[in-house]
């Protein structure tokens, strides 16, 4: 894989991970809470030797408490249709493995704010995120990304909603030691929908999909593939998930195309604390793309 390659998928796979914590988000508490706080630490690889450690802290409010009633305790939220406001901070290191690009590390923080309508069957979502790293000392430079999103939904019914969503990251990469300075434009629109049903026996399902677009840009090519993402949660009991996810992204970047999996486990130590362990793979497809993985832990506290 070439130098200014992995220099950008790195980058670039710093934002990717903020924008899926900052989006949408599930919810978990006792009988009914209005804020979470949480910390969440990921770790990702890949076959050439790429490595980044993630810790985020994370806090969230709700506009109003927010009631579980009979709901699965994760889609509490959702079914409410309760407005939040979310903000994150977090830090990172990054290894490469290529051995002329030192180590990086820096901060990465955002927010996000989701609205439902009292009075119409809409949702909407806007998030903005920004990550700044620069290499160790002795050596100058930076890589700088900004991402700004929005969503905008409409419920068919108390459990099913569809949505266009669009997301544009910026990343500015300059590292005059290895005459490297590239700047890429990443473009995503979506068409996405949610559906939740629950059951007599307090089972439920919650079922995720979309279709997107996805467009590059930097200074030499402009690139776009097309991504269809699947997921599917199963609720064994109110305080209890496991999550399944496959996706296939195809197009011209064949350093992202490949197929994605995703296994996830979520439940409740108490009434006020949740863990969740995740899992990820991606399996490229072409010779110029790495294999990768990515594992997460999280501790969330419900008030």
């Amino acid at each position: 894989m070439k130098l200014t390659t992995q220099i950008t998928i790195l980058s670039q796979r710093l934002l990717i991970v903020l924008f899926a914590f900052m989006s949408f988000g599930t919810a978990q508490a006792q009988s009914s809470y209005t804020y979470m706080v949480s910390y969440d630490q990921m770790n990702w690889e890949d076959d050439d030797n790429n490595e980044s450690d993630l810790k985020v802290y994370s806090a969230l409010m709700h506009l109003k408490p927010v009631k579980i009633r009979n709901h699965p305790i994760m889609e509490a939220a959702f079914l409410e249709r309760v407005s939040h406001a979310q903000i994150a901070i977090g830090y990172t290191d990054v290894t490469y493995g290529h051995p002329s690009i030192p180590d990086f590390d820096g901060t990465l923080y955002g927010g996000s704010f989701t609205y439902y309508s009292p009075s119409a069957p809409y949702a909407f979502n806007v998030l903005m995120l920004n990550t700044d790293l620069e290499p160790e000392s002795p050596y100058s430079g930076k890589s700088e990304g900004d991402m700004f999103g929005f969503d905008v939904g409409y419920f068919l019914s108390k459990g099913h909603i569809i949505g266009l969503s669009y997301r544009q990251s910026k990343t500015d990469i300059d590292m005059p030691f290895l005459s490297v300075s590239n700047k890429i434009t990443r473009d995503a629109y979506g068409l996405e929908t949610k559906y939740v049903k629950k059951d007599a026996d307090n089972t439920a399902i919650n079922l995720e999909g979309g279709f997107f677009i996805l467009e590059y840009d930097d200074d030499t090519s402009s690139e776009t593939n097309t991504l269809i993402d699947l997921e599917a949660d199963y609720y064994l009991n109110p305080k209890t998930g496991l999550s399944f996810g496959i996706a296939f992204n195809n197009g011209d970047d064949k350093d992202n195309e490949g197929t994605i999996l995703s296994l996830g486990f979520h439940a409740f130590l108490s009434n006020n604390i949740s863990v969740g362990l995740d899992y990820e793979s991606f399996d490229a497809d072409d010779a110029t793309g790495e294999d990768e993985e990515e594992l997460g832990f999280n501790v969330r506290g419900w008030f």
